[in-house]
């Protein structure tokens, strides 16, 4: 039987996914605009989960080291907040391995729902919700 946790976060990642599909979507226009190729596309949005340093990424001369490594300090710089929403959600964490894993799936949206979510367990809720919001992100990207 699936748990209430699990239903409120599909209901609630759902809802928070549709704007993420539209970012997916929006993004993969972009992308096609300046040269990538669909597949490219696709692997792109499956591994780099954040919009913001998708788009930072565009127009980037990979072809010096100075470039790639400006590239990804930037792309670390765009994402440090995430380590902060991170040290939030350990306050929850009980030291399972999977509360770990969890924190790749880790974007502003399932911190912030999550945070909030008072019906239930939180790591089910986070992890339906953020599923949800990766699936509809994914299939804005196709």
């Amino acid at each position: 039987m699936i748990s209430q946790a699990i239903k409120d976060g599909i209901r609630d990642g759902t809802a928070i996914g549709l704007s993420a599909g539209v970012l997916g979507l929006m993004y993969s226009l972009a992308a096609l605009e300046v040269g990538l190729r669909p597949l490219e596309i696709i692997f792109y949005c499956a591994i780099v989960y954040s919009a913001a340093v998708q788009f930072t990424a565009f127009g980037a001369d990979l072809n010096s080291a100075a470039a790639v490594l400006l590239l990804v300090s930037g792309a670390a710089f765009v994402c440090t907040r995430n380590v902060l929403m991170s040290l939030d959600m350990a306050r929850h964490a009980t030291g399972r391995r999977i509360e770990i894993i969890g924190m790749v799936g880790l974007v502003d949206a399932g911190w912030a729902s999550a945070r909030g979510y008072r019906r239930g367990p939180v790591w089910p809720y986070f992890w339906s919700a953020v599923s949800m919001v990766y699936l509809i992100w994914m299939s804005g990207s196709i």
